[in-house]
């Protein structure tokens, strides 16, 4: 029943909460849980307490890109999000660690909101959040959940029970919020009890996220005089997304649209109605934040119900019990969702550092949030993002060249006033003070922080994609890939973001490579290899994703001579200079100093269940061809590239100051040398498992409408779940792997003509002629610009090459070495080739040869039949050593 097209829209609140009263027979002694949309909490948002009366949580009609919506509103409490940096609280759950039966009692909460519970400090508060990560306890079968003086009920409890044997935490995340006691929920929500320091409190689930959940924008509408319209119990919104949307969210920013006089706000259902193209506000119309943040889950989209999904089962098997044998396990693709990858992230309780007072830590080497560092109050306590948003400091290139200077080169005053008082007040390790750590490290931590700062309309941000740049790039830290929620759409076809993790130092060794003169080379960044540099990214991404255009972006729409306009609203939204020089020069300098990936550490490898001696042989099978037993992957994996220097050094269009940048880089091993991919152990380079050069995939690897793309850097592969270029591979990077295959042609036959073997200028040569016949009914289209491709794999007679061929990837011509065929095959017909091959003692020729049609052809076809001819284990051991490429030892944030 769609409740929102068929009640008229003036009763849409007072028909549904009729209607769900009726139905379901709600608390009569509770409120209706109406939009939260008011004034904003007069204080820090975080502190505002949970309602002391029940609420019905009920469906509420709200609407996006045009369909109609449901959504539930809890308390606006909720909302936050960021809370000490990961963007999440920890959810506990119990299971026995005989057999993983779950523990017949609540789960266990990090923190609650004011008045869920008594012993809620203002730090406690400011640490809830509604999205909750899913972390497994096993516990001994002597545990006894009904002996209350020893139940464990609470995270001390939990740190200090001998009966606690292990601790997984998972990349399983929960959006539920807390509810007062004596609240309804719909049908479709499951509650879950919980204890939070031995009390109980009740929460409404909502649904899986796979990862923490940055805002979006929810519209509200008022007149003139900021009344909301039609009224404050019977809003108009309007949300930027809804579930099935890509960059979908359930926590949103709450901004305000003032609309022209008498305008009929019910007719508004689309953003679209007062946002231009680039989220620009229409004539007549007003855009602002209102300073609320609010968690409020989409439960239908035109009539049909958002699935709830049970976030207790993705962590278990059928029988309902714990075991780490299931994981990595795929959540397959509903309606309303992607499909997504759960697996054990880490071990063990997460190491949080206790804090002093009653903020968070800035940690920015471990889990804490670093926006208050660019805050110009980094203690303050009235906005809707608590320490992600709010009036921000604003640094320019000059500010950052003249405070450079000093010895020790410092940031801006603002910055280091707000670095002193952070460490001041015990919330930021001393090591930050001036003149401890390197220059380049302090730059970036304030690159950091305008990184992952949550965008308002009076920056300059529009409603497009998503409020953050840490939105895509969080796994497995800050600045790394994307979720699949969170995959960019492309063409009608989600693509990965990437990993900014080593791209630094890819982007000089692209550079040192091209001024070596390499042929056939990309730039280094990008799916396809056209962004030359990272600083692009910092001058392009926010426009295109949220709207925030830098002066360096203006001057390239404009063609300023300066390379940088900072007086020019390109957008006409009121505000120039959205984004400094100097704010792209801090972001940049933290974008291009983030470390190299690196293989998982023992420990690491321990969590993720690999054996280290089957990574050890993956590795080996990696990087060996197949002539050598392995699986030819390095072909376009490159193992190892050598680098002349890991100094880059960081220009800008606005000044003649250069920031020169110390990269970190690998060093070449024993391997390397005897591979002849380094002239001796310790040169700097790096394992960059890429060679910056296009190769066409065929279909099964398309995406965004191409299969020819950059070779993808493995390098970080154990975090670029899920798999392929668009997300769709889940966690089988076994299929990943044999889908490098493309696909063969069917109802064809090939017969070889008898080998002759001939000499020409000393060499010794081999001719055979093949016959390819089309058994088919339908026309095998080829030409010049589209051949038919015949590839030369499989076992290949020791010591022949191929002759009259064009080469594999990697420039060699024994597997990968391939013909054309330019001409159709009709059906009945033939085409001969006539192959030629250097063979130094007229060896009997042995070979396969893959013959595919021009949209099915894949250049790494040999490479992928190496993987398929290998024995399962062996292919097991090229898994597990993909698997082990991590960034930041980790696979996701801890």
């Amino acid at each position: 029943m769609n409740l929102t097209r068929t009640l008229g829209s003036r009763l849409w609140i007072a028909a549904v909460v009729a209607f769900l009263f009726g139905a379901v027979g709600l608390n009569a002694q509770a409120v209706n849980a109406l939009p939260p949309i008011g004034t904003p909490f007069a204080g820090d948002p975080r502190l505002e307490p949970l309602p002391s009366t029940p609420l019905n949580m009920v469906d509420l009609p709200a609407w996006a890109n045009g369909s109609a919506i449901t959504m539930q509103f809890p308390p606006r409490v909720n909302g936050q999000a960021q809370s000490d940096g990961d963007g999440n609280a920890d959810m506990y759950v119990l299971f026995y660690n005989d057999n993983g039966d779950r523990v017949p009692q609540p789960v266990i909460l990090e923190a609650v909101p004011y008045g869920a519970a008594a012993g809620v400090t203002d730090l406690i508060a400011r640490l809830f959040s509604p999205v909750w990560r899913l972390r497994a306890v096993l516990v001994s079968r002597a545990y006894d959940p009904n002996n209350v003086p020893a139940r464990l009920d609470s995270i001390g409890k939990l740190t200090a029970s001998s009966l606690v044997t292990n601790v997984y935490g998972t990349n399983v995340y929960v959006s539920a919020f807390v509810v007062p006691p004596g609240s309804t929920l719909t049908p479709q929500t499951t509650p879950i009890s919980g204890f939070f320091q031995g009390q109980t409190v009740q929460l409404g689930a909502t649904f899986v996220n796979d990862g923490v959940s940055p805002p979006q924008t929810l519209f509200k509408f008022v007149d003139s005089q900021g009344k909301v319209l039609p009224s404050l119990t019977n809003p108009q919104l309007v949300a930027s997304r809804a579930a099935g949307n890509s960059f979908f969210s359930t926590v949103w920013e709450l901004w305000t649209v003032r609309v022209p006089a008498g305008m009929d706000v019910t007719t508004l259902k689309s953003r679209s109605q007062f946002l231009n193209s680039v989220g620009v506000p229409l004539a007549g119309f007003k855009v602002s934040a209102s300073g609320i943040r609010i968690n409020a889950p989409v439960t239908a989209v035109n009539g049909t119900p958002v699935a709830f999904e049970d976030a207790f089962s993705v962590i278990t098997d059928t029988n309902g019990r714990f075991t780490t044998a299931k994981f990595p396990v795929d959540l397959a693709q509903t309606a309303f969702f992607p499909q997504r990858t759960a697996l054990i992230a880490e071990t063990g309780f997460p190491v949080i550092a206790s804090s002093p007072g009653s903020f968070p830590l800035v940690d920015p080497l471990g889990k804490g949030n670093v926006v208050p560092v660019l805050l110009q109050n980094p203690f303050q306590t009235v906005t809707s993002g608590p320490n992600t948003t709010g009036p921000r400091i604003r640094i320019n290139q000059a500010d950052l060249d003249s405070a450079a200077q000093n010895s020790p080169p410092l940031l801006p005053s603002a910055v280091e006033t707000n670095i002193a008082n952070l460490i001041s007040a015990g919330l930021l390790n001393s090591t930050w003070a001036p003149g401890v750590l390197p220059y380049q490290s302090r730059l970036a931590l304030l690159g950091r922080a305008i990184n992952e700062f949550v965008y308002q309309p009076f920056d300059g941000a529009n409603s497009k994609d998503v409020t953050s740049c840490n939105a895509c790039h969080s796994r497995s830290r800050v600045g790394g890939t994307a979720r699949s929620l969170f995959n960019l759409p492309t063409n009608g076809t989600e693509r990965n973001a990437g990993s900014f993790w080593g791209s630094g130092a890819a982007e000089l060794l692209n550079a040192q490579e091209r001024a070596a003169g390499i042929p056939g080379l990309t730039f280094a960044h990008g799916s396809m290899g056209t962004s030359e540099t990272l600083r692009s990214f910092s001058v392009i991404a926010p426009n295109t994703h949220f709207g925030l255009q830098s002066a360096e972006f203006v001057a390239n729409q404009t063609g300023h001579p300066g390379g940088f306009d900072a007086t020019t609203d390109f957008d006409h939204d009121g505000i120039s200079n959205e984004k400094s020089v100097g704010e792209v020069t801090a972001e940049t300098a933290w974008m291009m100093t983030l470390p190299v990936p690196d293989q998982a550490s023992a420990a690491l490898l321990q969590v993720l269940g690999l054996d280290a001696a089957s990574v050890s042989e993956g590795k080996r099978r990696f990087r060996s061809s197949i002539d050598n037993g392995g699986g030819g992957c390095f072909t376009c994996h490159k193992v190892f590239h050598p680098m002349s220097s890991n100094v880059f050094q960081l220009k800008n269009p606005e000044t003649a100051a250069v920031t020169n940048l110390s990269l970190t880089t690998h060093f070449a091993d024993a391997d390397d040398v005897s591979d002849g991919l380094a002239q001796f152990v310790g040169q700097t380079g790096l394992r960059l498992y890429g060679d910056f050069k296009k190769h066409k995939m065929g279909s099964l690897m398309a995406a965004s409408g191409t299969d020819t793309m950059k070779t993808a850097e493995v390098w970080d592969a154990g975090i670029s779940f899920p798999y392929q270029r668009a997300g769709d591979g889940g966690a089988d990077l076994h299929q990943v792997i044999l889908d490098h295959e493309g696909i063969n042609l069917s109802n064809i036959t090939v017969v070889r003509a008898r080998q002759q073997n001939t000499t020409s200028g000393g060499v010794n040569i081999s001719n055979q002629a093949i016959q390819i016949k089309n058994n088919g009914a339908i026309t095998i289209p080829a030409s010049a610009s589209q051949p038919i491709r015949v590839i030369l794999e499989g076992t290949v007679t020791s010591g022949v090459t191929a002759r009259n061929s064009g080469a594999a990837p990697d420039g060699t011509k024994r597997q990968g070495a391939f013909w054309n065929i330019t001409t159709p095959i009709a059906p009945g017909g033939t085409a001969t080739l006539q192959l030629s091959f250097v063979n130094p003692v007229f060896a009997a020729l042995q070979y396969d040869l893959a013959v595919q049609k021009f949209t099915d052809y894949s250049e790494a076809a040999f490479s992928a039949r190496g993987f398929r001819d290998l024995s399962p284990a062996l292919q097991q051991n090229i898994v597990d050593f993909l698997r082990a490429q991590v960034v930041a030892d980790a696979v996701e944030q801890k």
